[in-house]
């Protein structure tokens, strides 16, 4: 069972629960930039990413951190992770994305509004 993941800075497991949900606290310089919940699924994880600042260093951060929770990822069986935005706000959102590794897209309908679904393999 994963209880804690951790680096001098970045990502650290704050919580997990039956490895259904996982929930990050991103921060870079001992300052939080966000938090990552991931939702696993079979062998697929869906992310849930909540960014409180950006810039350059915050990107890279974002970076080393998500190797990290692939990483941990990996190392229970799952195979890919899988993020989406309404469709309204996702041009920017895929930008962004594509910076950390996902590559796939596609149009996907959530709730009965349309959404940008995205992969990441692992």
């Amino acid at each position: 069972m994963v209880k804690a993941i951790s680096r001098d800075e970045g990502a650290f497991l704050v919580r997990e629960f039956n490895y259904k949900n996982l929930y990050f606290e991103l921060s870079l310089k001992e300052k939080k930039y966000g938090y990552c919940h991931i939702q696993i699924e079979s062998v697929t994880a869906y992310a849930h990413l909540y960014i409180l600042r950006f810039g350059k260093e915050v990107l890279e951060e974002i970076k080393r951190d998500f190797e990290v929770i692939k990483d941990a990822l990996r190392s229970i069986g799952i195979i890919e992770v899988a993020g989406s935005r309404e469709a309204e706000h996702a041009e920017r959102w895929f930008k962004f994305i594509r910076l950390i590794g996902f590559v796939k897209a596609a149009d996907v309908e959530i709730g009965g509004r349309p959404c940008k679904l995205a992969v990441m393999e692992i």
